[in-house]
């Protein structure tokens, strides 16, 4: 059975996001049902780390997507941490590599949001 795990914390005014496991067509409707339950405050500033997952498809892609979209929205910041090597080359790819902002790590991250 599939698997995803889903961790939310704050860290000041930044919502860090920890995804674990399966990350995929089956489980991207559960980070689905998670990103609508985010507040408007709780998008403003967004770290997603990926440390914890090898690989997305393109279900999984969408859901990220998706949550970049809702930031939007908000005119909040997302920044992507601790990609695999595999899903860089996804992004790359897909060329979401242009629109997704991305760091190396978490604390990177964190480091770019608290800047503004």
């Amino acid at each position: 059975m599939d698997s995803l795990r889903i961790d939310k914390e704050k860290s000041g005014q930044v919502t860090l996001i920890r995804i674990s496991g399966e990350f995929d067509f089956q489980t991207g409707g559960e980070f689905l049902a998670f990103v609508k339950s985010l507040t408007a405050d709780e998008l403003k500033k967004v770290v997603l780390n990926m440390s914890g997952v090898e690989w997305i498809d393109s279900g999984s892609l969408g859901a990220v997507v998706n949550l970049f979209q809702k930031v939007n929205l908000v005119k909040g910041r997302i920044i992507l941490s601790d990609l695999s090597g595999k899903i860089r080359k996804v992004l790359q790819l897909t060329n979401l590599d242009s629109i997704l902002p991305t760091a190396d790590t978490e604390r990177d991250a964190l480091a770019q949001l608290e800047e503004q």
